[in-house]
C-alpha cells in the first residue's frame, strides 16, 4: 500500500499566503541586518581610521599653504 500525506488542498491559498508573509518577513529582517551591520563597520573604519583622514587633510592643507606663500 502506498501512503501520501494530504496538502491541505482546500487551504492552499492561505498556505501560499502564510509562506509569503514568512518569506517577506525574512527578507526585511535581512535587510536590517545587513544595514545595521554595514553602518557598524563603517562607523568602526571611521573611528579606527579618523586620525589618517585628518593627517592627511592636514598635509594637503599644508603643502597647498607652502606652495601657494612662494
Amino acid at each position: 500500500a502506498r501512503y501520501t500525506i494530504p496538502l491541505m488542498t482546500e487551504s492552499n491559498k492561505e498556505v501560499e499566503m502564510i509562506l509569503l508573509i514568512i518569506l517577506i518577513l525574512i527578507v526585511f529582517i535581512l535587510t536590517t541586518v545587513v544595514v545595521l551591520s554595514a553602518s557598524a563597520i563603517g562607523s568602526a573604519a571611521i573611528l579606527i581610521f579618523g586620525d589618517v583622514i585628518v593627517c592627511i587633510g592636514f598635509l594637503v592643507w599644508l603643502i597647498k599653504k607652502l606652495i601657494t606663500r612662494h
